[in-house]
């Protein structure tokens, strides 16, 4: 008798949670880039940013703008992998055939990194002392220290590879 209470609990349970929550589908007629979704990040802001491989496509809550080329021909590509928020005003882009782009969210503009050494960067990560990890297609891995030096005008970045072996068992 006990059992068929607690399972007539845990069915009215997961009844009630399947009918109150929402699922929400956006695709291509909504506004995204792509309906091929690689990467998502969300700002300081709350902005949802994703990356796909029609471009970069930023969700406010209502609605989708997109980033593409030839669109915008500012952006590089649309092989969009990876982002990560640099600080308040600036996200760093990640494609995986031309490198790494930067995003003034105040402009509203995309532009390239100069000098960035690594063309196939397939992903990102800032750690909690700001150094910004880039992992890229040819199994190579290196970071920048301080990326905030280059938006204070600095004409390159300072990309530092990391050796490491790789053990097969």
């Amino acid at each position: 008798m006990r059992i068929r209470k607690i399972i007539l609990l845990l069915a009215a349970v997961f009844i009630y949670m399947h009918l109150s929550a929402r699922v929400y589908n956006y695709t291509m007629r909504d506004g995204l880039a792509s309906n091929t979704v690689d990467y998502i990040e969300q700002d300081s802001e709350g902005f949802l940013y994703f990356c796909t491989d029609g471009g970069l496509s930023i969700f406010d809550g209502t609605s989708f703008q997109t980033y593409d080329y030839p669109k915008n021909v500012s952006l590089f590509s649309n092989k969009v992998s990876s982002i990560v928020e640099v600080d308040s005003m600036h996200l760093l882009i990640a494609s995986e055939d031309k490198g790494l782009f930067l995003f003034d969210k105040l402009l509203g503009e995309i532009s390239t990194v100069p000098n960035s050494e690594i063309l196939q960067v397939t992903s990102l990560f800032k750690d909690s002392s700001g150094r910004i990890w880039i992992g890229s297609k040819n199994g190579q891995i290196g970071y920048i220290d301080n990326f905030l030096y280059f938006l204070q005008g600095r004409e390159k970045i300072e990309y530092k590879a990391v050796s490491y072996t790789h053990l097969t068992l």
